[in-house]
């Protein structure tokens, strides 16, 4: 491992000493002040955002530019900034939520594909994205007697990495690192626990180019990968925040694998219709996906796109 400057580990201290302060005052109030706290922090940091609100409405008008308006799009870039400050608080709090504080703002639908893919014994791919509020989702899996498995980025500040793998341990969640513990993974799915895979990002993984939003990007193999070596069921999975501060989560039907006999084209048919499905979901909810993500940024030819 490449060792770290002693000037960036200062910094990095530093970072995670201020994050550690934010959570323990957001932890110190009820649900709604904290929202409206984060909320307020996210109004100040709109206005002081140059770099990443520039990227976000560039993302936003690459996929929905011939769709909305500039005027939508410019709205539609605040309300995904916010967005990420009112599920903020909710993971912030998260620890301390027991398992009746979750259903208190969760409505589930679909549990049936679920609890069937549950009792099928062979572990279950839960597939799903930066949307909403992921963490709370895997959360709220754990804590209903579905035993969860997450996977997760690398996060360059160790101690921030750390934090947030207390956080999911906490949260009744085992982590496993992407890219580096695939026998963990393995062996998870061989345990029958459900892992949650996000495909939704271009990551250093094994990967195929896919149709999203009308251009090629990089996606990871491993559901369909690891769907066809282990017989474990694809099942999606999705959570959006209501305007009253309430969460939907959705479970879908599971995917089918194609089988046609042709792997390589049944694992591209299989990867389009995951990523088609993720696509529609944000359609839907838009405001709440991370546009901020360089999504397209590897591209068939290599070259480096927005």
């Amino acid at each position: 491992m490449k060792k770290i400057p002693p000037i960036k580990q200062f910094r990095n201290y530093l970072i995670y000493l201020a994050i550690i302060l934010l959570i323990k005052f957001i932890q110190l109030w009820p649900r709604r002040t904290a929202i409206k706290i984060t909320r307020g922090i996210g109004q100040l940091s709109f206005k002081l955002a140059g770099k990443s609100k520039k990227r976000i409405e560039q993302n936003l008008i690459k996929a929905l530019g011939n769709e909305k308006s500039p005027e939508e799009i410019k709205r539609l870039t605040k309300d995904v900034f916010m967005h990420n400050f009112s599920a903020v608080a909710d993971y912030i709090r998260l620890p301390l939520m027991t398992k009746d504080d979750i259903n208190s703002i969760v409505k589930v639908e679909g549990i049936e594909h679920l609890e069937k893919a549950y009792a099928e014994g062979r572990g279950v791919i839960m597939l799903t994205a930066h949307l909403g509020n992921w963490e709370l989702l895997g959360s709220w899996v754990a804590k209903n007697d579905f035993p969860m498995a997450v996977i997760g980025a690398r996060i360059r500040n160790p101690h921030l990495e750390k934090l947030v793998i207390n956080f999911r341990r906490r949260c009744g969640l085992k982590n496993i690192k992407r890219g580096h513990d695939t026998r963990d993974i393995i062996k998870a799915l061989k345990q029958g626990l459900g892992t949650g895979m996000l495909i939704d990002q271009d990551t250093k993984v094994q990967g195929e180019f896919i149709n999203f939003f009308g251009f090629p990007a990089h996606t990871a193999t491993a559901p369909y990968r690891l769907a066809k070596k282990y017989n474990s069921p694809i099942i999606p999975v999705f959570i959006h925040l209501h305007e009253d501060y309430t969460y939907h989560i959705e479970f879908f039907k599971e995917v089918e694998l194609h089988n046609s006999g042709n792997e390589p084209q049944d694992m591209l048919d299989t990867l389009q219709e995951c990523s088609t499905i993720i696509e529609n979901i944000i359609r839907k909810h838009p405001e709440q996906w991370s546009w901020i993500h360089r999504r397209w940024k590897t591209q068939p030819n290599f070259h480096q796109a927005a």
